[in-house]
């Protein structure tokens, strides 16, 4: 009570002082000081294996995996204990403290709205001392993870991220292999059309052993971004195993309280302004927002006419700036007003998509990969897209609106009257297995639950050709 009282005599400006004081402090100490750099690297990888990480008496050799938020490579496990190799996980925390007080606190600055981002900016001539001091803090930071941990080979989620960059370079120096298995592998035409040459300018910074890729489109983009074929490797997805494991999903039971289980269950993937249009679209003013504000108006609908008897995750991704709704609050205004605020449930990226699309009834979105994970089941997915700029760009994205293993909702309406129809309990959705395998194979490549073996077995030839 004393802490909490305590707590609130601070004001927010204060608090908000002391906090971005404490990491510029820590931030400088841990690029200036070797001892305050290798126990903060030993501390933070310690402190977040304690569930993941996996420890062989007498290890054949480390691999140090970075972690992302869909917790891909946590499905190594099996192969590194089959094989008697120790993997531990990097949490990015060790890179993003510094990597903000270099750049963010001098003036760098993106539109986070809109996800995937030019990397010209980064690349400007105004940040090269900044560049200089962060790569050699990547160098440093990949010593002492490769000296403390016996780390022999590392494996990243993500090829160029600003971020990013610099820590290959930084493990490269510091002469340890890298392999990378790309997240970005929901390639549109507009993408496949327009991202090329903005890492074909900077490829020689992205060197790495080999790269690993999720489909054939993957593959096909990289190649237009003029890398070696040789490095290519298409494994597919290795979170995608998560599906051929026979362990009971806790979601409903352990999650959150506020599930009710005995209601049906939707998903709904949120989505703003931008998504998808990135900055693709040379002079376009348009956006998602009418589409959202038709989305939330149809939620409003159906949940007053069912009275509340159903609940939606509303699930942001793993950017909540991008997905999230300028509309939200207002949103649940409304609901409050109805008294149907608990039947919204808001989950960010910290929960797994998978554990969350098993556990859930009916699917529903717009342009995510969440909804080809979603056909891993044999649940109603309902993709809704309607409107002028819809119309105008269709062609240019990722055809949901053609894959025959969903209900293509072409107007709110539509949607509106399915989402009633599956709360009635008749029959609908367009759930064929067979078509929905296809489909996933497009994405997915071999959706088999041997995806993580074959980005191990492409990890076991890199560090055997490395230390041969």
């Amino acid at each position: 009570m004393f802490k909490k009282y305590l707590k609130s005599l601070v004001p927010k400006k204060i608090k908000k002082f002391l906090i971005n004081s404490f990491f510029k402090i820590l931030s400088f100490s841990i690029i200036n000081s070797k001892i305050i750099r290798d126990y903060f690297v030993w501390s933070s990888i310690n402190n977040f294996n304690q569930k993941y990480a996996v420890k062989q008496d007498s290890p054949k050799w480390t691999i140090g995996a970075f972690w992302d938020t869909d917790a891909r490579f946590i499905w190594l496990k099996k192969n590194c204990e089959k094989n008697n190799i120790n993997i531990i996980h990097i949490p990015r925390v060790i890179y993003r403290h510094v990597f903000d007080y270099l750049f963010y606190s001098r003036g760098y600055m993106q539109d986070w709205t809109k996800g995937e981002l030019p990397l010209n900016i980064f690349y400007e001539k105004k940040f090269s001392r900044q560049r200089e001091k962060y790569l050699k803090f990547c160098y440093e930071i990949a010593k002492s993870i490769s000296s403390q941990f016996n780390v022999d080979i590392f494996l990243l989620f993500k090829l160029n991220d600003d971020w990013i960059i610099d820590v290959i370079k930084g493990i490269r120096f510091a002469d340890l292999p890298v392999v990378v298995h790309d997240r970005e592998h929901g390639i549109s035409p507009k993408r496949m059309e327009k991202y090329p040459p903005y890492l074909e300018f900077i490829k020689d910074d992205l060197n790495v052993e080999k790269l690993c890729l999720s489909n054939k489109t993957h593959y096909e983009f990289f190649i237009r971004c003029g890398f070696n074929k040789d490095k290519l490797v298409i494994t597919g997805k290795p979170d995608t195993d998560a599906w051929f494991v026979n362990e009971p999903n806790y979601f409903k039971k352990s999650s959150l309280d506020m599930i009710n289980p005995e209601l049906p269950l939707l998903t709904f993937f949120s989505f703003s302004k931008f998504n998808y249009l990135n900055f693709f679209y040379d002079g376009e003013k348009r956006d998602w927002l009418s589409l959202a504000d038709d989305y939330h108006k149809i939620f409003i609908d159906v949940l007053k006419k069912f009275n509340g008897k159903f609940q939606i995750i509303y699930k942001l991704g793993g950017k909540p700036l991008r997905d999230t709704y300028p509309g939200f609050e207002s949103f649940m205004k409304k609901l409050k007003e109805l008294n149907l605020q608990d039947s919204i449930i808001l989950l960010d990226g910290r929960v797994s998509t998978i554990d969350l699309l098993k556990a859930s009834d009916c699917i529903v979105g717009f342009h995510t990969l969440g909804i080809v994970e979603a056909m891993f089941t044999d649940k109603p997915i309902f993709y809704g897209a309607w409107g002028e700029l819809f119309d105008d760009i269709k062609e240019t994205l990722i055809p949901f609106h053609k894959m025959k293993g969903l209900d293509f909702c072409c107007s709110p309406q539509i949607l509106k009257q399915s989402l009633i129809q599956f709360l009635n309990n008749e029959n609908i959705g367009n759930c064929d297995r067979k078509i929905r395998d296809k489909e996933i194979e497009n994405y997915y490549h071999k959706a088999d639950g041997k995806s993580s073996e074959r980005l191990f077995n492409v990890l076991e030839e890199v560090y055997n050709d490395f230390y041969k």
